[in-house]
Protein backbone atom coordinates (compact mmCIF):
# COMPACT_ATOMS: atom_id res chain seq x y z
CA UNK A 1 0.00 0.00 0.00
CA UNK A 2 2.57 2.37 0.74
CA UNK A 3 4.94 1.29 -2.26
CA UNK A 4 2.52 2.01 -4.81
CA UNK A 5 0.24 4.74 -3.05
CA UNK A 6 -0.77 6.04 -6.25
CA UNK A 7 -2.79 2.74 -7.43
CA UNK A 8 -4.95 3.30 -4.15
CA UNK A 9 -6.51 6.55 -5.39
CA UNK A 10 -9.69 7.52 -7.67
CA UNK A 11 -9.13 11.21 -9.44
CA UNK A 12 -11.72 13.36 -10.29
CA UNK A 13 -12.59 16.77 -10.42
CA UNK A 14 -15.38 19.67 -8.72
CA UNK A 15 -15.99 22.91 -9.96
CA UNK A 16 -14.86 25.78 -8.30
CA UNK A 17 -16.91 28.58 -7.49
CA UNK A 18 -14.54 31.18 -8.17
CA UNK A 19 -14.05 29.18 -12.12
CA UNK A 20 -11.70 26.09 -13.03
CA UNK A 21 -11.65 23.12 -11.07
CA UNK A 22 -10.36 21.41 -7.84
CA UNK A 23 -8.78 18.24 -8.19
CA UNK A 24 -9.47 15.62 -5.96
CA UNK A 25 -8.27 12.27 -4.91
CA UNK A 26 -10.07 10.27 -2.81
CA UNK A 27 -8.72 7.29 -1.45
CA UNK A 28 -9.78 3.13 -2.22
CA UNK A 29 -11.77 1.65 1.13
CA UNK A 30 -8.90 0.11 2.53
CA UNK A 31 -6.61 2.76 3.21
CA UNK A 32 -9.23 5.10 3.72
CA UNK A 33 -10.24 2.89 6.88
CA UNK A 34 -6.07 3.27 7.79
CA UNK A 35 -6.20 6.97 6.83
CA UNK A 36 -9.67 7.66 8.95
CA UNK A 37 -7.86 5.69 12.08
CA UNK A 38 -4.90 7.69 11.87
CA UNK A 39 -6.61 11.12 12.11
CA UNK A 40 -7.40 11.31 15.73
CA UNK A 41 -4.01 10.13 16.35
CA UNK A 42 -2.82 13.62 14.36
CA UNK A 43 -5.33 15.65 16.31
CA UNK A 44 -3.50 15.03 19.44
CA UNK A 45 -0.46 16.32 18.46
CA UNK A 46 -1.77 20.40 18.64
CA UNK A 47 -4.30 22.44 19.88
CA UNK A 48 -5.82 23.72 17.09
CA UNK A 49 -5.48 28.43 17.63
CA UNK A 50 -8.64 30.00 18.30
CA UNK A 51 -8.07 31.90 14.84
CA UNK A 52 -8.66 28.40 12.76
CA UNK A 53 -11.87 27.83 11.83
CA UNK A 54 -11.58 25.13 8.92
CA UNK A 55 -12.18 21.51 9.58
CA UNK A 56 -12.59 22.17 13.28
CA UNK A 57 -16.03 21.31 15.09
CA UNK A 58 -17.94 23.97 16.27
CA UNK A 59 -16.40 25.98 13.84
CA UNK A 60 -17.75 27.11 10.30
CA UNK A 61 -17.43 30.14 7.89
CA UNK A 62 -20.10 31.92 9.66
CA UNK A 63 -17.95 31.85 12.72
CA UNK A 64 -14.73 33.15 10.65
CA UNK A 65 -16.79 35.56 9.35
CA UNK A 66 -17.98 36.82 12.81
CA UNK A 67 -14.40 37.91 14.08
CA UNK A 68 -14.41 40.61 11.51
CA UNK A 69 -17.91 42.22 12.10
CA UNK A 70 -17.36 45.70 12.83
CA UNK A 71 -14.19 46.28 11.56
CA UNK A 72 -13.67 49.22 8.49
CA UNK A 73 -11.32 47.31 6.74
CA UNK A 74 -10.68 43.76 5.30
CA UNK A 75 -7.61 42.39 4.06
CA UNK A 76 -8.33 39.03 2.37
CA UNK A 77 -5.46 36.48 0.65
CA UNK A 78 -5.33 33.20 -0.22
CA UNK A 79 -2.48 30.36 0.15
CA UNK A 80 -2.01 28.85 -3.26
CA UNK A 81 -2.30 24.91 -4.10
CA UNK A 82 -2.68 24.75 -0.08
CA UNK A 83 -3.17 20.90 -0.23
CA UNK A 84 -0.30 20.27 -2.30
CA UNK A 85 1.96 22.21 -1.84
CA UNK A 86 2.10 19.94 1.96
CA UNK A 87 4.82 17.35 0.65
CA UNK A 88 5.91 14.05 2.32
CA UNK A 89 9.50 15.10 3.17
CA UNK A 90 7.36 18.15 5.14
CA UNK A 91 5.45 15.66 7.12
CA UNK A 92 8.18 13.50 7.42
CA UNK A 93 9.95 15.98 8.96
CA UNK A 94 6.88 17.23 11.35
CA UNK A 95 6.38 14.04 12.44
CA UNK A 96 9.83 14.02 14.16
CA UNK A 97 9.83 16.95 15.14
CA UNK A 98 8.56 19.01 18.86
CA UNK A 99 5.19 19.20 16.91
CA UNK A 100 5.12 15.60 16.31
CA UNK A 101 5.24 11.88 18.32
CA UNK A 102 9.11 11.60 17.91
CA UNK A 103 8.78 8.61 15.88
CA UNK A 104 12.25 6.74 14.32
CA UNK A 105 12.58 8.32 10.73
CA UNK A 106 11.38 4.82 9.43
CA UNK A 107 7.97 5.08 11.10
CA UNK A 108 7.68 9.14 10.20
CA UNK A 109 8.71 8.14 6.67
CA UNK A 110 5.90 5.21 6.63
CA UNK A 111 3.00 7.76 7.63
CA UNK A 112 4.26 10.52 5.33
CA UNK A 113 3.68 7.53 2.92
CA UNK A 114 0.02 6.17 3.96
CA UNK A 115 -0.98 9.92 3.91
CA UNK A 116 0.31 11.57 0.70
CA UNK A 117 -0.49 10.88 -2.58
CA UNK A 118 2.63 11.28 -5.32
CA UNK A 119 4.16 12.84 -2.80
CA UNK A 120 1.57 15.33 -1.91
CA UNK A 121 -0.87 15.77 0.42
CA UNK A 122 -4.23 14.76 -1.52
CA UNK A 123 -7.81 16.58 -1.15
CA UNK A 124 -10.36 14.24 -0.70
CA UNK A 125 -8.14 11.66 2.24
CA UNK A 126 -9.86 11.86 6.00
CA UNK A 127 -6.36 12.49 7.33
CA UNK A 128 -5.83 15.49 5.02
CA UNK A 129 -7.65 18.08 7.28
CA UNK A 130 -6.28 17.70 9.71
CA UNK A 131 -2.58 17.74 8.53
CA UNK A 132 -3.38 20.99 7.17
CA UNK A 133 -3.92 22.38 10.64
CA UNK A 134 -0.97 20.54 11.98
CA UNK A 135 1.09 21.93 9.31
CA UNK A 136 -0.64 25.68 9.91
CA UNK A 137 -0.24 25.88 13.42
CA UNK A 138 2.74 27.37 13.72
CA UNK A 139 1.93 30.19 10.50
CA UNK A 140 -1.37 30.63 12.90
CA UNK A 141 0.65 31.83 15.57
CA UNK A 142 3.16 34.24 13.79
CA UNK A 143 -0.09 35.89 11.70
CA UNK A 144 -2.19 35.79 14.98
CA UNK A 145 1.06 37.50 16.58
CA UNK A 146 1.63 40.07 13.79
CA UNK A 147 -2.47 41.08 13.94
CA UNK A 148 -2.25 41.76 17.63
CA UNK A 149 1.05 43.90 16.81
CA UNK A 150 -1.07 46.05 14.71
CA UNK A 151 -3.98 46.34 16.59
CA UNK A 152 -5.86 43.81 14.07
CA UNK A 153 -8.08 40.94 13.97
CA UNK A 154 -6.71 37.52 12.43
CA UNK A 155 -8.71 34.41 11.15
CA UNK A 156 -7.74 31.47 8.58
CA UNK A 157 -10.22 29.32 7.06
CA UNK A 158 -8.58 26.18 5.59
CA UNK A 159 -6.12 28.45 2.92
CA UNK A 160 -8.59 31.65 3.78
CA UNK A 161 -6.66 34.31 5.43
CA UNK A 162 -8.37 37.33 6.35
CA UNK A 163 -6.94 40.77 8.63
CA UNK A 164 -9.41 43.30 9.35
CA UNK A 165 -8.40 46.44 11.31
CA UNK A 166 -10.07 49.90 12.17
CA UNK A 167 -7.99 52.04 9.50
CA UNK A 168 -6.19 51.50 6.35
CA UNK A 169 -2.77 52.34 7.62
CA UNK A 170 -2.80 48.92 9.96
CA UNK A 171 -3.74 46.65 7.05
CA UNK A 172 -0.61 48.48 4.87
CA UNK A 173 1.95 47.48 7.74
CA UNK A 174 0.24 43.62 7.75
CA UNK A 175 0.69 42.83 4.24
CA UNK A 176 4.45 42.93 3.29
CA UNK A 177 5.13 41.28 6.44
CA UNK A 178 2.27 38.67 5.69
CA UNK A 179 3.71 37.71 2.73
CA UNK A 180 6.65 37.31 4.14
CA UNK A 181 6.31 34.87 7.08
CA UNK A 182 3.23 32.82 4.86
CA UNK A 183 6.78 32.05 2.63
CA UNK A 184 8.69 31.21 5.35
CA UNK A 185 6.38 28.67 6.39
CA UNK A 186 6.44 27.27 3.20
CA UNK A 187 3.80 28.60 1.26
CA UNK A 188 2.62 31.20 -1.40
CA UNK A 189 -0.18 33.62 -1.86
CA UNK A 190 -2.32 33.82 -4.76
CA UNK A 191 -1.84 37.15 -6.01
CA UNK A 192 -5.05 37.20 -7.61
CA UNK A 193 -7.27 36.41 -4.93
CA UNK A 194 -5.11 39.29 -2.47
CA UNK A 195 -7.67 42.38 -1.70
CA UNK A 196 -8.38 44.88 0.54
CA UNK A 197 -11.72 45.81 1.02
CA UNK A 198 -13.44 49.23 3.22
CA UNK A 199 -16.26 49.64 4.73
CA UNK A 200 -17.28 51.69 1.30
CA UNK A 201 -17.33 48.11 -0.66
CA UNK A 202 -18.72 44.74 0.15
CA UNK A 203 -17.18 43.03 1.85
CA UNK A 204 -16.69 39.42 1.62
CA UNK A 205 -15.15 36.72 4.02
CA UNK A 206 -15.09 33.20 3.18
CA UNK A 207 -18.38 33.55 0.49
CA UNK A 208 -20.14 35.41 3.40
CA UNK A 209 -20.66 39.39 3.30
CA UNK A 210 -20.22 41.56 6.75
CA UNK A 211 -22.78 43.97 7.11
CA UNK A 212 -22.27 47.41 8.95
CA UNK A 213 -24.39 50.08 10.45
CA UNK A 214 -22.41 52.43 7.71
CA UNK A 215 -23.76 50.56 5.06
CA UNK A 216 -27.37 51.00 6.69
CA UNK A 217 -27.39 47.56 7.97
CA UNK A 218 -27.55 45.58 11.20
CA UNK A 219 -23.93 44.78 12.12
CA UNK A 220 -23.35 40.84 11.28
CA UNK A 221 -23.18 38.41 8.51
CA UNK A 222 -24.90 37.77 5.56
CA UNK A 223 -25.09 35.78 2.59
CA UNK A 224 -24.32 37.75 -0.81
CA UNK A 225 -27.78 39.36 -2.41
CA UNK A 226 -27.36 37.45 -5.19
CA UNK A 227 -27.26 34.11 -3.47
CA UNK A 228 -30.77 35.26 -2.31
CA UNK A 229 -32.60 36.57 -4.81
CA UNK A 230 -31.51 33.28 -6.85
CA UNK A 231 -32.94 30.97 -3.94
CA UNK A 232 -36.52 33.28 -4.11
CA UNK A 233 -36.35 33.04 -7.74
CA UNK A 234 -36.40 29.39 -7.22
CA UNK A 235 -39.03 29.18 -4.65
CA UNK A 236 -41.43 31.70 -7.24
CA UNK A 237 -40.52 29.32 -10.23
CA UNK A 238 -41.54 26.40 -8.39
CA UNK A 239 -44.85 28.11 -6.81
CA UNK A 240 -45.95 29.58 -10.44
CA UNK A 241 -44.93 26.52 -12.82
CA UNK A 242 -44.83 23.22 -10.23
CA UNK A 243 -41.42 21.36 -8.67
CA UNK A 244 -41.49 18.88 -11.98
CA UNK A 245 -42.01 22.05 -14.42
CA UNK A 246 -39.28 24.16 -12.38
CA UNK A 247 -36.96 21.07 -11.81
CA UNK A 248 -36.94 20.68 -15.81
CA UNK A 249 -36.13 24.41 -16.41
CA UNK A 250 -32.70 24.36 -14.98
CA UNK A 251 -31.68 20.88 -16.09
CA UNK A 252 -32.69 19.07 -12.73
CA UNK A 253 -34.89 16.41 -11.21
CA UNK A 254 -37.64 17.20 -9.06
CA UNK A 255 -35.79 15.30 -6.05
CA UNK A 256 -33.07 17.49 -7.33
CA UNK A 257 -33.96 21.03 -7.63
CA UNK A 258 -36.24 20.75 -4.18
CA UNK A 259 -33.14 18.97 -2.07
CA UNK A 260 -31.33 22.31 -3.66
CA UNK A 261 -33.93 25.01 -2.45
CA UNK A 262 -34.73 23.46 0.64
CA UNK A 263 -30.32 23.30 1.04
CA UNK A 264 -29.76 26.81 0.08
CA UNK A 265 -32.55 27.97 2.70
CA UNK A 266 -31.09 26.10 5.28
CA UNK A 267 -27.77 27.81 4.41
CA UNK A 268 -29.68 31.06 4.58
CA UNK A 269 -30.91 30.29 8.03
CA UNK A 270 -27.98 29.17 9.46
CA UNK A 271 -25.97 32.17 8.67
CA UNK A 272 -28.44 35.17 9.58
CA UNK A 273 -32.38 33.64 10.38
CA UNK A 274 -33.71 37.31 9.22
CA UNK A 275 -37.55 37.78 8.30
CA UNK A 276 -36.48 37.02 4.68
CA UNK A 277 -35.25 33.45 5.76
CA UNK A 278 -37.74 32.62 7.60
CA UNK A 279 -40.51 33.70 5.00
CA UNK A 280 -38.49 31.15 2.68
CA UNK A 281 -38.61 28.88 5.24
CA UNK A 282 -42.15 28.62 5.58
CA UNK A 283 -43.00 28.62 1.88
CA UNK A 284 -41.17 26.22 1.36
CA UNK A 285 -43.28 24.44 3.75
CA UNK A 286 -46.43 25.47 2.10
CA UNK A 287 -44.97 23.84 -1.42
CA UNK A 288 -43.33 20.90 -0.03
CA UNK A 289 -45.06 19.88 3.55
CA UNK A 290 -43.20 16.43 3.65
CA UNK A 291 -40.13 18.49 4.21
Amino acid sequence: MMEASHLHYRPFSLPKKTGGERKIHAPEPALKMVQWSLAPFFRTMFTPAICSFGFERGRGIVENARVHVGQDWVLNADIQDFFPSISRPRLKGLFQSDWGPHVSPYMADSLARLVTHQGRLPQGAPSSPVLTNLVAANLDIRLEGLARHFGCRYSRYVDDLTFSAAGPGALREVLPRLLRIVASEGFDLNPKKTRVQPVSMRQGVTGLVLTSQKSGAEPGVSVPREFRRQTRAMLHSWRAHGLDRAAEQVGQSSEEFALSTQGRIAHICHVRCSPEAVRMKAELRQLWPSV
